[in-house]
């Protein structure tokens, strides 16, 4: 037969399950964004031209620049891939920032 456990022991073994629990959800909080806020959406206009957008969220620590770089590559890599009926990646000409 087992001894029932006095209230501070069963503080302690409470107070251990919630530093584990405490623990577990500072770990939770600090791991690295995985862009589970980015989004891709492709679209058929009324001539039946694919447009895609694409949004994304900064990751780990990178600048509003190397977002916006790399959600711009991911931008022409998908007009690339979907062109326009004229074979174009783009209904007009880009201008000088273009990669």
């Amino acid at each position: 037969m087992s001894r029932a456990r006095t209230l501070t022991e069963t503080a302690e073994v409470q107070e251990q399950m919630l530093n584990k629990a405490l623990d577990a959800f500072a770990a939770f909080m600090e791991r690295p964004a995985r862009g589970t806020d980015e989004k891709i959406t492709l679209r058929r206009n009324a001539k039946g031209e694919t447009q895609p957008e694409v949004e994304a969220v900064r990751q780990n620590g990178e600048s509003f620049a190397q977002m916006a770089a790399r959600a711009q590559a991911e931008y022409e890599r998908l007009c690339a891939r979907y062109p326009t009926p004229n074979g174009a990646a783009h209904a007009a000409p880009l201008g000088d920032d273009a990669p």
